[in-house]
């Protein structure tokens, strides 16, 4: 159980090998960035993008009482 969340554009597709490419070396750090934070909190990223049909991202979290996460006590939740 968890949170999903789909962003789905229209536009012009884009490698997004190429820009974890360029990402490694320094010139651009918005996907490694996006797929870092999703590792911080447990969940995962995953990009698709094809020419002539936009790009899609899709992005799933975990939430507290599943997959092993402790639920907030009465206490944490004030």
């Amino acid at each position: 159980t968890g949170l999903i969340m789909q962003i789905t554009d229209d536009g012009q597709d884009f490698d997004p090998a190429a820009a974890r490419h360029r990402a490694a070396q320094g010139r651009s750090m918005g996907l490694l960035g996006m797929e870092d934070r999703m590792k911080l909190v447990g969940g995962q990223l995953g990009i698709t993008s094809r020419p002539g049909a936009g790009t899609t991202i899709r992005a799933s979290f975990p939430l507290p009482g599943s997959a092993g996460l402790p639920l907030a006590s009465p206490e944490e939740a004030k």
